[in-house]
């Protein structure tokens, strides 16, 4: 379970308005999948302002900073989101998984932007 603001919630939005105003454009799981990724194409060439200029994120009563390149942050205790992305397989930093491994059952969320 989990959940995000930014970038990837504003596309699921859009995605839902879009299968709800027109169903008949959503008739199979495949087309869903080709109308959510003309979406996301479109969010990548749109400019968003960055989160770190109207959010703040408090984590046990202390603020964290919010990389000014952020266009998304997602709290999550599940190995995966977004039909199953998994944010730890693309790390950039090999201190965070070897320090801080994600798991289901160690009664902590896990944050990233």
């Amino acid at each position: 379970n989990y959940f995000s603001i930014g970038i990837d919630s504003k596309m699921l939005l859009d995605f839902d308005t879009l299968r709800k105003t027109h169903p008949e454009l959503f008739p199979h799981r495949l087309v869903n999948y080709g109308w959510y990724g003309l979406i996301g194409l479109k969010s990548m060439v749109k400019k968003y302002k960055p989160l770190s200029q109207f959010t703040t994120l408090l984590v046990d009563g202390k603020e964290i900073e919010i990389p000014s390149k952020a266009r998304a942050i997602v709290c999550l205790n599940i190995p995966s989101y977004s039909g199953g992305t998994n944010p730890w397989a693309n790390c950039r930093n090999p201190d965070v998984i070897e320090k801080t491994p994600q798991s289901i059952c160690d009664g902590t969320i896990e944050i990233f932007a």
